[in-house]
């Protein structure tokens, strides 16, 4: 076997394997004792037809189609042990020569990754505070939510609640999935829908129907209805009058699970909008991290993980919105149409990135010999395991068992953390 190693550029290597003679022929008895095991051959003990009768009655071409398609895998292996190479992409073969073999594999190593720079990346923490303003929002917010509706004989203003069906066109008039709902309940000027939607509802009453066209946000969530104009059929069946609820002890039991006086229930609030505030500030922390960390280690990647990952979160968006209820191939002619470019053309940045990061999250790991005790570890799956229901506690287990993807997942988290935590500041609470 002569094998040549190339190392080609974003970290690639390409090997090139040309079998000898007797290799070859090896391959070929091999493939004629397999295809003779399965084809019937007249005169001929089952896998001891000679290769030239096995030839002949399978056809060449078949013989060597069926040849290559097994022996490739082996002779790659081969070839990557022997040369003690570690590939960590599948391989895309080139097929040289039949007689004898030969192929040209081309796979993704290890780039070599050069973190100096990232010691000097610190990402500071934001100060946390909940002041009156949002406080008294959301208590507004929990009297909206218990508020009571009494129908009314007039036409709707903002404030009214009221319960319509609606459908959504594009310009040529064909319905568009996912606009159509039947007696949705409104409160105009909740701002819940599109930007507006409900102001079109105003004046409405009872039985009437109404059209109108609403041009949808640039940044709106779905990305095939982005920027799009939509012309919306509405009828409406009920106009309600709202009157918010009172927060007396019978709301404020009902929301907290707990009796306690407003000034109490104030303060619980309080403390659960600013764990939500640091929550939502240390996903900000994080992803600036990660911008900083791609600016300060410069290095290129396989275009063969590159592509595996376009895939990857391309599935993930499939399945997304099929459990939302989505045809996946409409949304997929809507996004394209839009953007005028394939969607793994679309996606194919954020996929280079999200590769580099957790090649230099490796190294920094690595270099700075993080790791997590098993003592941590168990005391994650003790707390994870409490708070799992008692049916379901004896799967959990299983799955936090050492050895296993849950155990291995809660290790990889803690070592992540511990990195996380020597480039961005805790942030302190305020109560």
């Amino acid at each position: 076997m002569d094998i040549k190693i190339e190392k080609l550029p974003k970290s690639e290597t390409k090997v090139t394997i040309t079998l000898t003679e007797d290799e070859n022929t090896k391959y070929e008895q091999k493939t004629a004792s397999s295809l003779s095991e399965s084809v019937k051959i007249p005169g001929f003990r089952q896998g001891k037809a000679p290769i030239d009768v096995v030839k002949q009655e399978l056809g060449e071409e078949r013989f060597v189609a069926y040849m290559l398609e097994t022996a490739i895998p082996q002779i790659y292996t081969e070839a990557v042990q022997k040369e003690k190479l570690i590939p960590i992409s599948r391989p895309n073969v080139t097929i040289l020569a039949d007689n004898p073999i030969s192929i040209e594999a081309v796979f993704a190593s290890i780039p070599e990754v050069d973190v100096k720079g990232a010691d000097k990346i610190k990402i500071k923490a934001p100060s946390i505070k909940v002041d009156k303003k949002e406080l008294e929002e959301r208590l507004e917010h929990f009297k909206k939510m218990h508020a009571t509706h009494s129908a009314v004989d007039r036409a709707a203003k903002i404030g009214d609640r009221v319960e319509i069906d609606f459908e959504g066109f594009d310009q040529k008039g064909n319905s568009i999935p996912n606009t159509k709902s039947e007696h949705h309940p409104i409160v105009i000027g909740s701002d819940t829908f599109i930007p507006g939607f409900e102001d079109e509802l105003v004046g409405t009453k009872a039985g009437e129907n109404k059209e109108f066209n609403i041009t949808f946000p640039k940044d709106y969530h779905a990305a095939e209805l982005k920027a799009a104009k939509v012309k919306f059929k509405v009828t409406v069946h009920q106009v309600e009058e709202v009157k918010d609820a009172e927060l007396n002890e019978e709301l404020i039991e009902k929301l907290s699970g707990q009796k306690q006086s407003l000034d109490d229930f104030k303060k619980m609030l309080e403390h659960e909008l600013e764990h939500q505030k640091m929550h939502e500030a240390r996903a900000e922390q994080e992803e600036q991290f990660f911008v900083e960390l791609l600016k300060a280690c410069k290095f290129e990647v396989s275009d063969i993980l590159v592509e595996e990952e376009t895939k990857l979160m391309i599935e993930d968006i499939k399945r997304d919105t099929m459990m939302r209820g989505m045809n996946f191939d409409d949304y997929q002619k809507a996004v394209e149409e839009r953007e005028g470019k394939k969607l793994e053309e679309i996606y194919q940045e954020k996929a280079e990135e999200r590769v580099r990061i957790r090649f230099i999250l490796d190294k920094l790991i690595n270099e700075k010999k993080i790791d997590a005790s098993e003592k941590e570890v168990e005391e994650v799956i003790k707390i994870r395991l409490e708070e799992t229901p008692k049916d379901y506690r004896d799967k959990a287990k299983e799955f936090y068992k050492k050895g296993n993807q849950g155990h291995t997942a809660i290790r990889n988290e803690l070592v992540l953390q511990a990195l996380l935590g020597m480039f961005i500041e805790e942030i302190p609470h305020s109560c």
